[in-house]
C-alpha cells in the first residue's frame, strides 16, 4: 500500500495524479494498494517498491520504456518520463490459497502468465 504523487516533465511540473487528494478536482485520499511483481502496475514501479521499506520515500524518475511506453495513457502522452514520489505505507502477505482455490489456479492456466 503506497501514497503517490506524479508529475510530468519533473517533479514541479503538471501534477497528473495523486492518492493523496485534491480540491480540485474533489477527490479524497485513498493509499493506492496492489501486489508486486504480479503485472498489475507498471514495470517501474515493481521495481521501486520491491526495494523500499514500509515507512520510507523516494523520488522517482520512470523512463517510459519501464512506464507506458511510446503510445502513453490518458494525459500521459507517449514516451514520456514519469515523476513520481512514492511512500511505502505498509506491506501485507501474499493471500493464501485453500485446496479448492489452488486447484481452480492449477486447471485454468492462462499460457501468457508466468509460471
Amino acid at each position: 500500500m503506497v501514497d503517490y504523487s506524479l508529475w510530468l516533465n519533473d517533479f514541479e511540473g503538471k501534477l497528473i495524479d495523486t492518492s493523496k487528494g485534491s480540491a480540485f478536482p474533489p477527490k479524497i485520499p485513498s493509499p493506492f494498494s496492489f501486489g508486486v511483481g504480479v503485472s498489475q502496475v507498471i514495470p517501474g514501479w515493481d521495481q521501486t517498491v520491491r526495494q523500499m521499506h514500509v515507512g520510507e520515500k523516494r523520488r522517482v524518475i520512470v523512463p517510459a520504456s519501464l512506464g507506458y511506453g511510446a503510445k502513453g495513457v490518458g494525459p500521459i502522452p507517449g514516451g514520456a518520463n514519469l515523476y513520481f514520489e512514492i511512500e511505502l505505507l505498509e506491506l501485507k502477505p501474499m493471500p493464501t490459497f485453500d485446496a479448492k482455490q489452488r486447484e481452480w489456479l492449477d486447471t485454468h492456466k492462462d499460457s501468457s502468465l508466468p509460471a
